[in-house]
């Protein structure tokens, strides 16, 4: 078929414009690559690289030095741009910049980046000289920091150091090197620079011998020298007193002496001299730093120049009767010197090596029937050289005495006797007297005294006034006859620790028949007596857990009433006997409970989140008596054997606990705290007695920790433990317990038994 000519013409110009456009020519390449090549100079190079994007393309990791290349990129021009550039280095040329890509090849592209360092480094030479080099080298410390070891001819380098002033310094030479030069001394640090700057220092040490040897002399001129000498102290670091107690050398010299102290650490020592006499002066410093030159002999003077002493002779002149048997004594309080000395009634003492001055002279232990004529103390002046008289007159009355007599009838006597107080105008004095028997008090002077007899036991009582006063004659003799009735001893029930172990006990109110009714090796203590006081609760550890037991009044037929888990302690029995109220925490809050006499019919009588402890049954049976918290602090509170009709009887800021009743069922003893002590946390509490329905509170005891108390059963006496604390480490390390005793009026306080608490009155 024939192509019309009109269309041949218009063919043309569309071949040549395909072939311009290179869709001519199906063969030539329409892409090609790049080769990006790095060259990083200078210093602190960018070791991680950098990154390089075309057209903004994916980016693709560059070395730091090195190539990396980028394929199938159409033919033409592109933007390439690195990034990631350290702030220290700078890239060469434009970035982004235009790159050509022919088609089928590969463009090389070269980016030059130039870097200057930011950080320098720091070296530090040694250079030591001498002898007797320090073996372990230095420490060198760059700004403070940790120090790095060098030796004694060493070089050391800190690197990444900034730019600036630093401080390097030279430590932990040996005594006998020394480093010449500024130690510390300040390095600039240049940055910025093509290449790292480098800031060199060198420490010059020069060492001599490491020890020298130290002559010293004392040399004591006028007259009295010390005859004992002197202590020389080197390199004290610890006084005792007045005296040097740490020491480098220490040995006594003469007074005009010289010893040679070899091998003495080259550098500088303090030398001094002790226990020079007070009427010697050094001359100039004692102590004094002094510099031992290593390999040499230095040389150190101690001139001492003393003053002549005095003496005092001290005379006693005692006239009248019955003179002091014993003399007395003589203190002399000087400006610069104290001394003292013993003389007799009739007799002399020399007081030697006395500084020059003036002195006030004392006469001491002049016996209560004896005067002093004239001042005491006196002003005397001792001269040096010389000897200086002082007399003291003493005129003495005759004494008289006094014969104590005690006279005990009844049961049960005192078994320890009794003590005797005499207070009087002039003197007191005391003794110990049998409780029938007879004591001779002698050499009182005459005149009135209170007698007191004290240390009666709980069943005794003193006939007559007690104290008493009596009249001493001079030269005479005085009697005085307490009459003592006692009654049989009441007995009681308490817990005792011995060896480690408690057990409970019972022992007479004297203090006599100490009996021990548990042996368990678990704590045991507590113990409550039956109305009839044929039996004796209490509780008991033996068994893992506090429960309650009961047993006979002798210790036999142990029997445990409660197995709850949880403890039961503080036992208490209702007036006939057959029901038993307690303490718990078996429902995980302290409350009170009530079971009968066998252990059977175990009830709760309290039900409150906060405690209920300690019940106390009343005489009659119709209150048990007990403290709670529920109101916010512990007070004294009353109920019905079935918890009903619950009074408060107490109301104050303080904790008020452990009520007790008294045989009438009329009052109530109980436990105030009084306050704690904030250095040892000691708590002082004091036992307090209220009537029945909470009024006229009055405080009974101080002075310790008083607590479960109990009445006798006469009411004339109260029981309790009183504890004190007697040692304290950061709180009270140790505190001592026992039983005491006291009158319900407060009076007579006594301790029973040691180690003792939980007291209770057998019926």
């Amino acid at each position: 078929m024939r192509t019309a000519p009109h269309v041949l013409a218009a063919l043309v110009p569309l071949a040549l414009l395909l072939a311009a456009a290179g869709c001519g020519d199906t063969n030539e390449p329409r892409t090609g690559a790049l080769r990006l090549s790095v060259v990083t100079t200078g210093g602190d190079l960018d070791l991680n690289g950098y990154v390089a994007t075309v057209d903004g393309a994916e980016p693709r990791a560059l070395p730091t030095n090195g190539s990396a290349v980028i394929g199938d990129i159409p033919t033409g021009s592109h933007d390439v741009a690195l990034t990631d550039v350290a702030a220290n280095c700078t890239l060469s040329g434009q970035n982004p910049r235009a790159v050509n890509v022919a088609g089928g090849d590969t463009t090389d592209v070269a980016l030059a980046i130039g870097c200057v360092a930011v950080t320098g480094v720091i070296e530090v030479t040694t250079a030591t000289s001498g002898v007797d080099l320090d073996a372990n080298g230095y420490q060198v410390s760059l700004d403070g920091g940790t120090p790095q070891a060098v030796g004694v001819n060493g070089v050391v380098r800190f690197s990444g150091v900034s730019g600036g002033d630093h401080l390097v310094s030279l430590g932990d030479a040996a005594p006998n090197c020394l480093v010449s030069g500024e130690n510390p001394r300040t390095l600039p640090v240049a940055v910025g620079g093509v290449t790292r700057d480098t800031a060199r220092t060198t420490f010059a040490v020069a060492c001599e011998p490491a020890t020298g040897t130290a002559r010293i002399i004392t040399a004591t001129t006028g007259a009295d020298p010390d005859p004992d000498g002197y202590r020389m102290v080197v390199d004290c670091y610890d006084y005792y007193g007045y005296a040097c107690y740490y020491y480098y050398h220490a040995e006594q010299m003469s007074p005009n002496d010289t010893v040679v102290l070899a091998g003495v650490p080259s550098g500088s020592h303090t030398f001094q001299i002790d226990g020079v006499a007070q009427n010697c002066t050094v001359t100039g410093e004692n102590p004094r730093t002094v510099h031992v030159t290593g390999g040499a002999t230095t040389e150190v003077t101690f001139t001492v120049t003393c003053a002549a002493t005095g003496s005092m002779q001290v005379t006693t002149a005692t006239t009248g009767v019955d003179p002091d048997p014993n003399g007395y004594g003589v203190v002399l309080d000087g400006a610069i010197m104290d001394t003292s000395a013993v003389v007799g009634a009739n007799a002399s003492v020399s007081i030697s090596n006395l500084v020059a001055g003036d002195y006030s002279v004392t006469l001491g232990g002049v016996a209560l029937n004896c005067d002093l004529v004239g001042p005491n103390p006196r002003t005397v002046h001792v001269t040096g050289g010389a000897t200086t008289e002082v007399t003291f007159t003493v005129t003495c009355a005759a004494t008289g005495s006094m014969q104590v007599t005690t006279a005990t009838t009844g049961v049960d006597p005192d078994p320890n006797g009794y003590g005797v107080v005499l207070d009087g105008a002039i003197m007191d004095t005391s003794a110990v007297v049998g409780a029938n028997a007879s004591v001779s008090i002698s050499n009182l002077v005459a005149g009135d005294y209170s007698v007191t007899l004290f240390g009666v036991a709980a069943n005794c009582d003193l006939v007559g006034p007690n104290p008493r006063t009596v009249s001493v004659p001079s030269g005479g003799t005085a009697a005085v006859a307490f009459d003592v009735t006692c009654a049989q001893a009441a007995q009681l029930a308490l817990a005792l620790t011995v060896a480690g172990n408690t057990d409970v006990y019972e022992i007479k109110a004297n203090g006599t028949g100490l009996n021990q009714l548990t042996t368990h090796a678990g704590y045991d203590a507590d113990p409550a007596w039956s109305p009839n006081g044929t039996k004796i609760a209490f509780f008991s550890e033996r068994d893992g857990d506090r429960e309650v037991y009961v047993m006979n009044a002798d210790g036999s037929s142990q029997v445990r009433l409660t197995t709850a888990l949880g403890q039961d302690y503080h036992p208490t029995w209702s007036a006939d006997g057959s029901r038993i109220a307690f303490l718990s925490a078996r429902d995980g809050n302290f409350e009170i409970y009530v079971m009968n006499a066998d252990g059977t019919g175990q009830t709760r009588l309290t039900t409150n989140t906060a405690v209920d402890a300690d019940p106390a049954w009343s005489p009659d049976g119709s209150k048990i008596a007990f403290w709670s918290t529920r109101d916010g602090n512990g007070e004294i509170y009353v109920m019905n054997p079935d918890g009903s009709g619950v009074t408060r009887l107490t109301n104050n800021g303080v904790e008020d606990v452990q009520p007790e009743w008294s045989p009438d069922g009329a009052k109530l003893v109980f436990s105030r705290l009084t306050g704690c002590d904030s250095y040892t946390g000691f708590c002082d509490y004091d036992l307090i007695v209220m009537n029945a329905d909470g009024s006229g509170a009055a405080q009974l005891t101080s002075g310790s920790s008083d607590n479960e108390a109990a009445w006798s059963p006469d009411g004339r006496w109260i029981a309790f433990g009183a504890s004190f604390c007697q040692d304290y480490y950061y709180g009270c390390y140790y505190s001592y317990s026992a039983v005491h005793l006291v009158r319900t009026d407060g009076s007579r306080v006594t301790e029973l038994l040691g180690d003792a608490f939980h007291p209770a009155w057998r019926p």
